[in-house]
């Protein structure tokens, strides 16, 4: 598709990258663009709000409470409001900064420390 589109200076597939690279590759984007229909928990996000990138996901599965308020939800089918936020992320430089800010804040729920006392908690509520 990338060739019948003519999108091969525009796109990039890479295999087998380092933790360090993939931080490096969204620290070096605008945003995350992720409209996938079906998702199970939606690491990819979470990735890419840990690195202050600005995310546009689609309202299914766990993506709306992953993103909470730091990022736009849409639906996925609605193409022109993707593209009308996609835009405002691009040209808008206090829009950015405000995604940013927020994504970062955001990330920090999944943290494994985070994460760890929380399940600590949920233990000890359980009296394990």
């Amino acid at each position: 598709m990338i060739k019948d589109l003519n999108l091969e200076k525009r796109v990039i597939l890479k295999e087998n990258i380092t933790e360090t690279e993939l931080a490096d590759i969204y620290r070096g984007s605008d945003m995350l663009v992720f409209p996938s229909l079906f998702e199970g928990f939606g690491i990819p996000v979470i990735e890419a709000m840990a690195t202050g990138t600005p995310v546009i996901v689609s309202n299914r599965g766990s993506l709306p409470e992953i993103v909470g308020n730091s990022g736009i939800i849409s639906d996925p089918f609605d193409i022109d409001f993707m593209a009308e936020k996609i835009q405002n992320i691009l040209e808008d430089d206090r829009e950015t900064k405000k995604y940013k800010e927020l994504s970062l804040k955001r990330a920090e729920l999944f943290t494994m420390e985070n994460q760890y006392n929380q399940m600590m908690k949920i233990l000890n509520f359980l009296d394990f």
